[in-house]
C-alpha cells in the first residue's frame, strides 16, 4: 500500500472526510438543532413549567418530534444520494473529480455554517440545510470511493485497507473530539464548528486527487 501513492491519497482523503464530517453529523448536529429549536420556544424534553400545560405546551414540547422528522428526512435523502452516485460519477467524468468535489464542497459548506452560527441569531433553517447537504455528499461520496479503492487494490488486500481506514478515522476523531470540545466549552459550540472545515482546507494539497494520476473516463 505504501508504495502507491495513488492509494495512500485515497485513504487520506476518505479518512479526513469521513472523520470531520462524523464530528458534524454524529456528535454536534443534534446538539445545534436542539439549540435552534429553544431559540423558537421549542424544548427536547418537557421541562416542569410546560409539561402540565396543553395547546402550547404541547409546542413547546415538541422538539423530540422535530428532532426525529429531521433525522427520517436527513437519512432518506441520503439513501437517494446513495443511489445516484453513479449517475452523478458519469456527470463529473472520472471518480478522481467526484471525490474532489465532494471533499471540496463539504469544506466550503462546513465554512458557510460556522459562519451562519456565528454572526447569524435565526439560523436553524439554515443548520438543517446544510446538515441535510453534507450527509448527501457523504453518501454520494462513499461508492465512488470504494469503487476507486477497489481499482487500485488487489481483491486480497481490499478488506484490509478498508479496516486499516476504519481505525485511521477512529485516530483522528479521538485527537479532534476533545480540540472541539475545549473549543465548544469556551467559544460555543457555533465556533467549534469551524474547526472541522479548517482542517479539510488545511490538508487539501495532500489529499487532493489531482495529485494521483489521471483516471480513467466513466464509462
Amino acid at each position: 500500500m505504501f508504495a502507491q501513492p495513488r492509494v495512500l491519497r485515497l485513504l487520506l482523503q476518505s479518512v479526513l472526510f469521513e472523520s470531520q464530517l462524523k464530528v458534524i453529523l454524529k456528535y454536534y448536529a443534534q446538539p445545534m438543532l436542539t439549540a435552534g429549536l429553544a431559540r423558537h420556544g421549542i424544548d427536547l424534553v418537557a421541562t416542569r413549567a410546560s409539561s402540565g400545560t396543553a395547546g402550547d405546551g404541547v409546542m413547546q414540547r415538541s422538539g423530540a418530534l422535530w428532532i426525529g422528522l429531521f433525522e427520517w428526512i436527513r437519512e432518506s435523502l441520503g439513501g437517494v444520494a446513495a443511489r445516484s452516485s453513479r449517475r452523478f460519477e458519469r456527470s463529473q467524468g472520472s471518480a478522481d473529480r467526484v471525490l474532489d468535489v465532494c471533499y471540496g464542497t463539504a469544506a466550503v459548506l462546513g465554512l458557510i455554517a460556522a459562519g451562519c452560527f456565528a454572526l447569524w441569531n435565526d439560523w436553524l433553517v439554515v443548520a438543517a440545510i446544510d446538515f441535510v447537504l453534507l450527509t448527501a455528499l457523504q453518501n454520494v461520496r462513499r461508492p465512488v470511493f470504494v469503487s476507486a479503492l477497489n481499482a487500485e487494490m488487489e481483491k486480497s488486500m481490499r478488506a484490509t485497507i478498508l479496516s486499516l481506514e476504519s481505525v485511521a478515522k477512529s485516530i483522528v476523531l479521538a485527537v479532534m473530539l476533545p480540540l472541539v470540545g475545549v473549543l465548544a466549552d469556551r467559544y460555543g459550540p457555533g465556533s467549534a464548528l469551524l474547526l472541522p472545515p479548517c482542517v479539510l482546507l488545511a490538508a487539501w494539497p495532500l489529499s487532493s486527487q489531482r495529485g494521483s494520476r489521471v483516471a480513467t473516463d466513466v464509462p
